[in-house]
């Protein structure tokens, strides 16, 4: 089942399918918006309920008690950036995963390392990328947990800022401190708020 289907997803220029599934110019990565994730969890009930009719008052009742737990995670992510002075509200990642959450909190994607998860950057794109960084005054660059995070920590070097290597985007962890959806956004929020302040 493809959940972000029929849901408004955002252009990304030089996209591609290398190392990631995703379709040619769209960001998949809608899940990182708790909003929107809310029509996850409605697709997910209603699937389940198609399937197993038997227990679709269940499914609607979970359904129900995670759309109000993404609704108490959405007010405590506005909480935490409201603690970032919005002059410092300005993210470079390895690569572009969170503009759905940006968007939604308000906050400054100003580049990424790669385009596309396996599509190496250019010297010179990195060297751009470290001005913008020292001319935006960017006090973070952020990179996933599962990305190799040595070219992001030598752009950090470079610009004189900080770098954080454990951010979660797309897969769960073990154990703390993601092994839930709630759990990796809270986690997420508080390394950037963190590094950002």
């Amino acid at each position: 089942m493809e959940l972000s289907k029929g849901l408004a997803t955002i252009e990304t220029p030089g996209r591609t399918r290398t190392g990631h599934s995703h379709d040619e110019g769209q960001d998949p990565h809608v899940w990182l918006d708790p909003h929107l994730a809310k029509a996850y969890v409605d697709r997910i009930r209603d699937a389940l309920a198609r399937a197993d009719a038997a227990h679709a008052a269940l499914y609607a009742d979970r359904a129900k008690a995670y759309r109000l737990a993404l609704s108490e995670l959405d007010a405590w992510i506005r909480t935490e950036v409201d603690k970032i002075p919005p002059a410092r509200r300005k993210v470079v990642t390895f690569h572009n995963a969170f503009q759905y959450f940006a968007d939604r909190y308000g906050l400054a994607v100003k580049g990424f390392v790669v385009a596309s998860p396996g599509k190496e950057p250019s010297a010179r794109a990195l060297a751009e990328l470290t001005r913008r960084i020292q001319q935006e005054q960017i006090p973070a660059v952020f990179a996933e947990a599962d990305f190799n995070p040595k070219m992001l920590e030598v752009l950090a070097r470079d610009a004189g800022v900080k770098v954080v290597t454990n951010l979660y985007d797309g897969s769960l962890s073990n154990g703390p401190p993601a092994d839930t959806y709630v759990n990796m956004m809270r986690h997420n929020v508080t390394q950037m708020a963190n590094a950002l302040k």
